[in-house]
């Protein structure tokens, strides 16, 4: 008679569970208490008590390649980290594929299980829909429930006087209903960390409270291959952990430095506390978030923190405290646990059963994924209840059962998580080494060392457990030899990177041919148009000069761009609301007036506009403001080319009337982002869905659900089409060019700005470091891989900032396209004959034309887009230098500090202070420099005003007379030399010396640092981190310098030498001594 095993829960673990036992020819019923096979990725719009239940924005952690089951490959198509939808449909596939779903019943809640009279099992369910109970009997019991359904609510003090809502994140589905509160996040797990991500978009702040902190893995590892490709892998997990701890602590702090952060665990370094999230640091560098220490106690509507910090108004507290695992349906009797403790041989068997027909299948907590585990445990399962594998004795059991308790006792810390902790490899070797398929490296290594090489070298991925023994797939070789194709398949969606390496080295080889090359290389009226960051700066710096300065701003508030609007206007600049700055405040401030430590490194608009608004209040410069003005016209006077004057008409919008008023001189700082860019499409007239530009983009609503098509590739783009992917079905990005994508941060979690602009850098040749740079810029992920990469050879003309951009491809949310071909009703083609079909929505990021209204096109002339300026700030048509034209330029760097300098320039220009070149010499340069970019450059409004930020301040610096002395600094004040040389290129530099100096500016530049990390020491963190970390090379050394010790004694002894015995003993006594004090 065919014996029957009861699966209880058709999830990744249920559905392993009836695969293995139907092969172990059992007769099989499984019990799904819902109406859909998935389990905790069954996913419901709202949560049931005793579900299982996840958010709406869950992905999973673990890459695809390592997240299958051993004999089922995820489709090549699907996303590396997919969200709950694909992971579904990847198990329908499963269940399809093997025909399971005829074992399933759905709707059927397992309410009791108990041993039978004849020793058998007695399972009485209740089906959910008719509410009928019944009872049959099994032989052998497969509990695949989970442990992910009972919520662990840990006692706050004073959380009951709490007026806020108080929930925890198993009732968390999206952020809707969340928008604009004060929210607080207790924990740092996974969950914890998602969640608080989401919210920092849409809530008014968030705070995240930790008793540990955690390490923070981002899921693209280095040149942006799936991170567990990289960490679970064979060779690495065979190094001994105590020489590599300080590797990985170094490689673990390489991206961000977690102490600075507020996030390192406070205590000694072993590896265990880590959290998969890619926005958790960049949110906490917005400023969006803040770490915070664990909860002493809650106020009303407040917490206090054990670190004696409070904070008030809280609207909401999630808890993200984890779960408690527990089997509602089995007597205590059956599974023994003690405190978080589960007495499970291989946290599979209960020890103490004999004989074992119970397997808990899933109560595991890996360092990797999770998927291959519930599977082997349910091979393992099932092969001992066929009677294929046996137990040792209970007795056996319950000794190997107290060593693993004892080790995670000394390793981690009390938790229920941690007495779950698995390594991903070791287990599933431990396990299939029971089953007998656990792979012969060795025979490989001999017999066909390719696969070897693979095995031991790349990602242990499922199917390696399938090449031998009982189970084994034929067709596991060629998923393990495909890894890397499926990997980067679903992101081969445009030819990139075609020609980037040609003439990379090109430098280099010029240098050898060559083999050196030198680089030498009464009161004044001022008409300031527009009051954002450049006429900010022209109002003082014309002041400064002693001239009368009148600023026309056709808003009700200073900020121009950064003055946020829900609604945008035709002929305003307009930006949107998810918005931040990309440079870091100690780059983006005026050389004068530094950005407060208290606000985020990169700023969203409102704090960026609050600066604007200090720094208008600190010097005074409302009162030179005309608000709710608009300029109608700019025109030479009569006598122009004697006195160089204008006659500016404009218009009160309060009133409605319109005023002419004379300027001796005149700066336009109205920028060029107000004009949009678009580009004729064919058949885009024919589209029949939403069109619009980013100048029109505010948010993401509106867009759920929808397809949507952005075309460009910078940065609003990049922006955009990242936001909109957390929402839309699906987002395509179309590009021309291709693009380098830069991060926010480096190493370490520094600012990139602070590394990428400092005087040490440009001292270096660029065709001298072009083969480092473009290493370096792969180095976080491979831009051909991901089609970014340009198509041509590399330069850094092509960059886009984003934090975003490479994850969510990595997710599958972003598609990048070539350009666009043509458009039809609801699809488009692009250039490489694909389609994408059912659009809804088209975003044009395709930049601005830079126009003057006002002006006469005689005034500035434009030819290709190339405006004739002498350096990108006077007319070189002119006969007076009387007009300068402020912020056309397109910098790689920080955009204020360069309009600062542009006034402080103009501003000393029009006082007679600064002298300009004759106007032929002027229109030569501007020839020479138009050709420049015409041979070096795509043609683009952009382009033309391409430079770099820290080169072209120093240049026009040099024509103040402010440029820093350097080589003053390097004999005076070296050290000082050296924050100027080596550190970043911070704008007070060039308030050190000449017209203009700030005696503050020093202070300044001493204080980037300690300012950049002030927002976000929130938490002390790293206390201990360091402790013990290189006591595995100690005790390696050590036992060399014993082993030597010995070795020399030997050969003093066989060779009859006189040998000092006092000094061989205390050799190892000092060496030892030397190194303890060296580790200290």
């Amino acid at each position: 008679m065919t014996k029957r095993v009861c699966v209880v829960g058709a999830g990744v673990a249920g559905l392993a569970s009836i695969k293995n036992s139907l092969e172990e020819g059992f007769d099989v019923v499984c019990y799904e208490k819902d109406t859909d096979i998935g389990g905790l990725w069954n996913y419901h719009t709202t949560a049931k008590e005793g579900d299982t239940s996840l958010y709406n924005s869950c992905s999973i952690n673990t890459s695809k390649e390592i997240s299958c089951y051993s004999d089922f490959p995820i489709p090549k198509e699907f996303p590396n980290y997919m969200d709950h939808k694909h992971f579904k449909k990847y198990l329908k596939l499963y269940a399809d594929h093997f025909d399971l779903m005829s074992c399933i019943r759905f709707q059927t809640l397992v309410e009791k299980i108990e041993k039978s009279d004849d020793n058998r099992w007695k399972v009485r369910t209740q089906n959910t829909k008719s509410g009928k109970t019944s009872t049959e009997l099994f032989d052998f019991v497969m509990v695949c429930n989970g442990h992910l359904h009972e919520p662990n609510k840990p006692a706050f003090p004073g959380l009951d006087r709490f007026k806020g809502k108080v929930m925890h994140t198993r009732d968390y589905k999206t952020f809707h209903g969340y928008e604009d509160k004060r929210i607080l996040v207790i924990g740092i797990g996974n969950s914890g960390a998602d969640v608080a991500c989401e919210l920092s978009r849409h809530a008014e702040h968030v705070y995240v409270s930790t008793r540990r902190g955690s390490y923070i893995q981002s899921r693209a590892g280095e040149y942006g291959v799936p991170f567990d490709h990289i960490a679970l892998n064979r060779y690495s997990q065979s190094l001994p952990w105590d020489i590599m701890r300080p590797i990985h602590y170094n490689k673990i702090n390489y991206k961000y430095k977690h102490s600075n952060y507020g996030l390192a665990p406070n205590f000694r370094f072993d590896g265990g506390v880590v959290t998969i999230s890619d926005d958790l640091p960049n949110r906490i560098l917005y400023g969006a978030i803040s770490i915070k220490s664990n909860v002493e106690k809650f106020t009303e509507k407040g917490v206090i923190f054990d670190d004696g910090s409070m904070v008030d108004n809280i609207d909401v507290v999630v808890l993200a405290t984890g779960f408690t695992y527990s089997f509602p349906f089995l007597d205590n009797s059956i599974i023994e646990v003690d405190n978080h403790f589960a007495y499970l041989y291989e946290l599979v068997f209960p020890v103490d059963m004999e004989p074992s027909t119970l397997a808990v299948v899933g109560l595991v907590q890996p360092f990797g994924s999770l998927a291959p585990i519930l599977e082997i445990q349910a091979r393992w399962a099932s092969m001992v209840f066929s009677g294929k594998c046996t137990l040792p004795s209970p007795t056996e059991r319950r000794r190997v059962v107290e060593e693993r308790r004892q080790f995670l006792k000394k390793k981690y810390v009390d938790s229920p998580r941690y007495s779950l902790q698995v390594f991903f490899i070791a287990y599933l070797d431990t396990i299939s080494s029971k089953i007998g398929c656990k792979p012969n490296l060795l025979k490989y290594f001999f017999t066909d060392p390719k696969l070897w090489y693979k095995l031991y070298f790349g990602p242990a991925t499922p199917p390696q457990w399938r090449l031998d023994g009982p189970g084994k797939w034929d067709g596991a070789r060629k998923a393990i030899e495909k890894v890397e194709e499926n990997t980067y398949y679903p992101m081969k969606t445009r030819q990139s990177g075609a020609g980037e390496l040609e003439g990379l080295y090109d430098g280099w080889i010029k240098w050898l041919k060559r083999f050196i090359m030198f680089i030498l290389m009464t009161k004044k009226k001022v008409c300031v148009i527009g009051a954002g960051v450049a006429g900010l700066a022209g109002i003082k710096n014309s002041l400064d000069e002693g001239m009368e300065p009148v600023c026309f701003e056709k808003d009700d508030e200073v900020g121009g761009l950064w003055n946020y609007k829900d609604e945008s206007k035709e002929g305003d600049p307009s930006i949107y609301n998810s918005c931040s700055i990309n440079t870091s405040k100690e780059m983006t401030c005026y050389s004068d007036f530094p950005i407060p430590k208290e606000f985020p490194n990169f700023m969203a608009h409102r704090h960026f506009k609050r600066y604007l608004q200090l720094y208008a209040e600190h010097f005074k410069l409302r009162n030179y403001i005309r608000f709710r003005h608009m300029i109608m016209s700019v025109e030479q006077a009569d006598d122009f080319e004697k006195s160089g004057r204008w006659v500016v008409t404009y218009k009160n919008l309060a009133t409605n009337t319109t005023n002419k008023d004379i300027f001796d001189c005149v700066m336009v700082c109205n920028g060029h982002l107000h004009e949009p860019f678009i580009p004729t499409f064919k058949g885009l007239a024919n589209f029949t869905g939403r069109v619009l530009h980013t100048h029109d983009y505010k948010d993401f609503r509106g867009f759920e659900g929808k397809r949507v098509l952005v075309i460009g590739i910078g940065n609003s783009a990049s922006d955009v089409a990242s936001e909109l992917s957390r929402h839309a079905e699906h987002v395509y990005m179309s590009t021309r060019t291709g693009t380098y994508v830069i991060q926010r941060t480096t190493d370490q979690g520094v600012p990139f700005d602070h590394k990428a602009m400092t005087r040490y850098g440009l001292t270096v040749p660029f065709w001298l470091m072009k083969p480092f740079a473009f290493k370096r810029l792969n180095s976080r992920f491979d831009h051909t891989k991901y089609s970014l990469a340009p198509n041509g050879k590399f330069g850094l003309s092509v960059v886009t900032i984003s934090d975003d951009l490479p994850t969510r491809i990595l997710y599958g949310t972003i598609t990048v396209k070539p350009n666009v071909k043509e458009f039809a009703a609801n699809s488009v083609t692009f250039e490489d004959g694909t389609t994408a079909d059912n659009l809804d929505a088209i975003i044009l990021a395709t930049g601005f034309k830079f126009s003057f209204p006002f002006l006469k096109d005689s005034i500035v002339r434009i030819e290709n887009h190339f405006p004739y300026l002498h350096e990108l700030v006077f007319p070189v048509d002119l006969s007076r230098p009387t007009l300068a034209i402020i912020g056309l330029v397109q910098p790689f760097g920080a955009l204020p500090p360069i309009l600062e300098m542009q006034t402080r320039w103009a501003a000393r220009v029009f006082s007679g202070n600064c002298q300009l070149p004759p106007a032929s010499v002027m229109k030569l340069m501007a020839t020479k420099k138009h050709e420049f970019m015409k041979n070096h450059f795509p043609e683009s409004p952009k382009y033309c005003l391409q430079i770099h930020a820290v080169t072209y301040v120093d240049k026009i610096a040099g024509l103040i007379g402010c440029k820093p002395n350097l080589t003053k600094y390097f004999f005076t004040a070296p050290i000082f030399w050296s924050k100027l040389f080596f550190g970043p290129a911070a704008p007070p530099q060039w308030r050190l010396d000449g017209p203009g100096k700030w005696d503050g500016a020093r202070q300044a530049i001493e204080q980037v640092d300690e300012k950049t990390w002030y927002p976000l020491q929130t938490r002390r963190a790293g206390e201990g981190t360091t402790k013990g970390l290189y006591d595995g090379w100690i005790w390696l050394i050590s036992r060399s310098v014993l082993f030597s010790s010995a070795i020399y004694g030997l050969y003093c002894l066989k060779t009859q030498k006189d040998i000092n015995i006092d000094s061989i003993r205390s050799l190892p006594t000092q060496a030892i001594s030397l190194l303890t004090k060296w580790s200290s």
